[in-house]
């Protein structure tokens, strides 16, 4: 980033994230900086959805333009049990090729080693790469392969290690419908067919959603096609999915709008882009949540002749903590135009407990910019505690158009994650010094991690308890005779917070 920024791109593209849902990670901070040296800076939202909290560092900056993946209209594949004519839900893997079969198919479990040709291989998740497993069953001859989820969560999963590519289609199955083959497959021959469902352009359900912790940012902040995207691997194309493949649409969306405005801001570029965005609604005609789909998907010409930009349009009114509380936000319209420019809100719907206070019918005048409030308040006893979050349409009297401003606020306390991000390693240079990092996204007193063997989950020993703790990155020092055997771990990490509650997480470390 900083050699970019030296080189005075026009925009910076990235692929990169983690599992730290904070604003103040390293790689965070030096997009905000790099975009208040000037460059803006498209990032690709993540593959960990479709739970909420899961946008990783760098795509949680404040300044970062995160792109979320949406769907090109399509035909989804999905698994019929004939017997019972039971459905399965599918969720095809980053990296696989398209699942596009039109004939039945038996089923074999991983346990029966024998012939796998023209079949497809029912698999079980667990601690070999999703990679690792695929290739074996293809190598054995598999047509296709299902891995059955370990967790209740669903989740995409990814095949591109950047090794040889897998030929054969490889999706997960739900923990639930993977239990119920396996038994069906113990007691007799089975098949499934495929068929399929044809869809609308909707969210991909592997792009990973907000909002960010202790901040409390609306991301992504917008959409662009990231599924079955034509795009160049080593020897020639492959179709590929992921956020990675919706960022560089908004990176060349970018590029087109400083061409046709080269003396435009980077804030003016990214409100433009997100005033002109159309948010995307379910079956039901419904919005989805601001924190999928932030100001909606891109539409480029509209962006790049847009006659008024909104600038501050996601609405983020933070931590409700007291009884009471009224939030502030400002809202700028810009007016490109020679004409004024008349705008109003509707009404909000009457929820009990929660008060909106917006400006009254006003005017935006030729070439002018104007800054108004847009004030909430909440009576928190009368609101379900947790994550609330919703849409405010604002209307233009002079063109029939209207905008919907996506908004969001916590009320008291919710399900975020409260620590997350551990690292464990040999300090580098060094032969016998350690170091570690945790980020912590509420006041705590104390973190405690406890190691367990990973086969029997037999607890080993504490490897380190500290009290010295502060909300963002943690990080420390241990020396060798401190952390004792080396090893593979499965690390608890257990964090006491200030309110007298505590949560703890688990993950895989190896102590050289």
């Amino acid at each position: 980033m900083e050699q970019a920024v030296k080189d005075d791109v026009d925009v910076l593209n990235l692929s990169l994230g983690n599992s730290v849902n904070g604003p103040d990670y390293p790689t965070s901070v030096a997009v905000n900086r790099a975009v208040e040296l000037g460059v803006p800076v498209v990032i690709a939202n993540g593959n960990s959805g479709p739970n909420h909290w899961t946008v990783g560092a760098p795509a949680t900056a404040s300044k970062a333009f995160s792109v979320g993946a949406s769907t090109n209209p399509q035909k989804i594949p999905y698994l019929v049990e004939p017997k019972s004519n039971r459905p399965f839900l599918i969720q095809v893997m980053m990296g696989s090729v398209p699942w596009d079969f039109e004939r039945s198919h038996q089923i074999v479990k991983d346990t029966e080693k024998e012939n796998m040709y023209g079949k497809i291989a029912l698999l079980q998740r667990s601690d070999i790469p999703f990679y690792d497993l695929a290739k074996e069953a293809e190598e054995k001859g598999a047509e296709a392969v299902l891995i059955a989820n370990n967790e209740d969560d669903m989740i995409s999963g990814s095949i591109d290690t950047g090794e040889e590519p897998i030929k054969i289609p490889v999706a997960m199955i739900s923990k639930e419908d993977g239990e119920w083959l396996n038994k069906l497959v113990a007691k007799d021959s089975v098949y499934l067919e495929t068929a399929y469902q044809q869809v609308d352009t909707t969210i991909a359900p592997f792009s990973s959603r907000g909002p960010v912790t202790v901040n409390w940012d609306i991301k992504p902040d917008i959409l662009a096609p990231g599924t079955n995207i034509l795009s160049t691997v080593p020897g020639g194309y492959q179709s590929l999915q992921g956020t990675s493949m919706a960022a560089p649409h908004v990176a060349g969306v970018i590029a087109l709008i400083k061409e046709a405005h080269p003396n435009w801001t980077t804030e003016q570029i990214y409100g433009a882009i997100e005033t002109t965005a159309i948010p995307l609604k379910d079956e039901e005609g419904n919005l989805f949540d601001p924190i999928v789909q932030g100001m909606g998907e891109i539409q480029p010409s509209d962006a790049i002749e847009t006659d008024a930009i909104i600038h501050g349009a996601k609405l983020s009114f933070g931590k409700i903590e007291k009884y009471n509380e009224t939030k502030m936000v400002q809202v700028k319209i810009e007016n490109k135009t020679n004409q004024d420019q008349t705008y109003y809100f509707d009404i909000p719907k009457k929820q009990k407990g929660i008060t909106w206070e917006l400006p009254q019918t006003f005017t935006v005048k030729k070439q002018e910019t104007k800054t108004f409030p847009v004030k909430l308040t909440i009576t928190s006893p009368q609101v379900e505690e947790g994550l609330q979050q919703g849409w405010l349409q604002l209307n233009r009297k002079d063109s029939d158009q209207s905008y919907q401003l996506p908004y969001l606020f916590i009320n008291q306390t919710t399900d975020n994650p409260k620590a997350m991000g551990f690292q464990f390693a040999l300090k580098p240079f060094s032969e016998d010094s350690y170091t570690y990092q945790l980020y912590v996204t509420e006041p705590a007193k104390k973190v405690k991690v406890d190691l367990y063997d990973p086969q029997t989950l037999l607890f080993d020993r504490t490897l380190l308890t500290t009290e010295e703790l502060q909300t963002g990155m943690n990080e420390g020092e241990m020396k060798k005779e401190e952390i004792g055997n080396p090893g593979h771990y499965l690390a608890i990490i257990t964090v006491y917070l200030e309110d007298g509650t505590y949560e703890s997480y688990e993950t895989i470390i190896m102590i050289e």
